[in-house]
């Protein structure tokens, strides 16, 4: 489900919150409409009527990371070993299937006939394959690159002749596991290698837009979900992408983010992490695109209690309701 919500009334006068809620391969297009500058007095007028345009999307990281989890939690030993790296094996061969190539290639021609002045990303994975080490299980520093989503994707688009830039990008989860058919114990093992993944939010900026980037940076959520499989603890790292934009005499904030997807007591802190921090400057109008996990059509987000699926959509909008901006 995708939501524009403009946020009134609240302490924070003058942010402006487009939440994308999106769906796995799911996308969403908005014109923020007339932008808006701050002046000294702290009143804000309208600029000279430009539009800024943005997009968000998920690209997926191609298979479901929770597989190797459910094979290996609560077993150890070289149970837990061989039920890792069946399962990532497994994963690693949907990934081959989901094919980003062919997904990048749909999604590059999307955004090239919509031409959005902003992307924002999640999800944005490379993955990478290297010697099978099961001493160092969890160490990331495998180093030939399978899929690189960023750079795909940015090909693909410069292949239609429109050019974007990456604006700013966050690195958030980098992880490595041991992948392979047979028992390496018993000398069995087939395709044994170690696979890593690392994901990024990242936002992009169409070249030819005329906007200009004044400041970037990014960060991750201290409430992070972990979980321990065997005798390693993988932390589920979520952040955020931001980006200070100026169009004419306006200056926005744009941030992407994913917020955590296992639990909906640590997507709401996550969320009011964000609007603690970069995502609640009281002297910016600020853009919000975000893979929440969270609905807000859910009896959830109309109760003041920090439960259910749409408690961290209720933390990013506002007490005195949200509406669709004209």
């Amino acid at each position: 489900m995708d939501v524009v919500a403009r946020r009134r009334g609240s302490t924070r006068t003058g942010l402006w919150i487009a939440l994308a809620l999106t769906l796995i391969c799911a996308a969403a297009l908005f014109s923020i409409g007339t932008l808006t500058s701050r002046s000294a007095g702290g009143d804000y007028a309208a600029s000279s009527g430009q539009t800024l345009t943005v997009m968000t999307r998920n690209l997926y990281l191609g298979g479901n990371i929770d597989r190797p989890i459910r094979a290996a939690i609560d077993r150890t030993g070289a149970e837990g070993v061989l039920a890792l790296g069946h399962a990532n094996h497994e994963l690693q061969e949907i990934v081959e299937r989901t094919d980003f190539r062919t997904r990048s290639r749909l999604l590059a021609d999307e955004i090239a006939a919509a031409r959005p002045d902003l992307v924002g990303l999640q999800e944005v994975a490379m993955w990478r394959h290297g010697p099978i080490q099961l001493d160092k299980i969890g160490q990331p520093n495998a180093t030939e690159v399978d899929y690189d989503f960023l750079a795909i994707l940015l090909s693909d688009l410069a292949s239609r002749g429109i050019r974007y830039e990456v604006a700013s990008t966050q690195q958030e989860s980098d992880v490595e596991a041991p992948a392979f058919t047979g028992n390496p114990g018993s000398g069995t093992a087939g395709s044994a290698e170690d696979v890593r993944l690392t994901d990024r939010d990242v936002i992009l900026l169409r070249s030819d837009s005329g906007i200009r980037i004044e400041g970037r940076g990014g960060g991750h959520y201290t409430t992070q979900f972990k979980v321990q499989l065997g005798d390693v603890t993988f932390p589920f790292v979520r952040g955020y992408a931001w980006a200070d934009i100026a169009v004419g005499s306006a200056t926005i904030r744009f941030i992407t983010t994913h917020l955590e997807s296992h639990s909906a007591k640590l997507a709401r802190a996550q969320a009011e992490e964000l609007l603690e921090g970069p995502g609640g400057n009281p002297g910016l109008s600020t853009v919000i695109v975000c893979d929440c996990n969270s609905n807000p059509a859910s009896p959830a987000a109309r109760v003041p209690l920090p439960i259910g699926s749409g408690a961290a959509y209720r933390s990013l909008g506002s007490a005195a309701g949200l509406r669709r901006p004209r």
